[in-house]
């Protein structure tokens, strides 16, 4: 959680993550893997009366951005943003 930044913030230092995640490959006794990554951004999570709303929220938007593909910024009112 990230109190204090705005949701543009958040998504932005989100998309960062997201681009240097996406950049690296990790050395596995399996071999060389990259690791593909999701990411929920809220407004403001103490809008949620329950912790069990917040996670099934959640939840939806990340099999929403999995369906979109890899690597995805969600919030609610956008569309899974993705970085190549």
């Amino acid at each position: 959680m990230l109190n204090e930044t705005s949701l543009e913030e958040a998504i932005t230092m989100a998309e960062r993550f997201l681009q240097r995640i996406a950049a690296r490959e990790f050395e596995l006794e399996q071999g060389i893997h990259k690791i593909t990554l999701s990411i929920v951004a809220e407004r403001d999570a103490s809008l949620h009366r329950r912790v069990d709303d917040l996670i099934n929220q959640a939840d939806g938007f990340l099999y929403t951005a999995k369906a979109q593909g890899h690597n995805r910024v969600c919030s609610p009112g956008t569309e899974a943003e993705g970085v190549a």
